[in-house]
């Protein structure tokens, strides 16, 4: 990020770490501070599935609701995040 090469950190940077599921979770949790503080919020789609798709694994619901209102709409699966995540089927029933 240093080097405002996005370009390597989503290529070779991210496919090495990705090659691993640590790395890859790694990886994943280091873009956080990033995204957040709005130096990072274009990021490739790919990457973004991988991301929300983490953050739901690990249960840090509150962490990805704060991380999606910093990412770009263009960067983003809508339907994964909106239907998966904010779509809750039993909602509006009365306990």
């Amino acid at each position: 990020m240093c080097l405002g090469r996005v370009d390597v950190l989503f290529g070779n940077v991210w496919e090495s770490f990705s090659a691993d599921p640590f790395g890859a979770a790694s990886f994943l949790e280091s873009l956080e501070s990033f995204i957040l503080i709005d130096r990072l919020a274009d990021l490739p789609a790919g990457v973004c599935q991988n991301l929300v798709k983490h953050y739901e694994t690990v249960r840090k619901l509150d962490a990805l609701e704060a991380l999606i209102t910093h990412i770009s709409v263009g960067s983003m699966d809508i339907h994964q995040v909106c239907v998966r995540h904010f779509h809750r089927p039993n909602a509006n029933k009365v306990p």
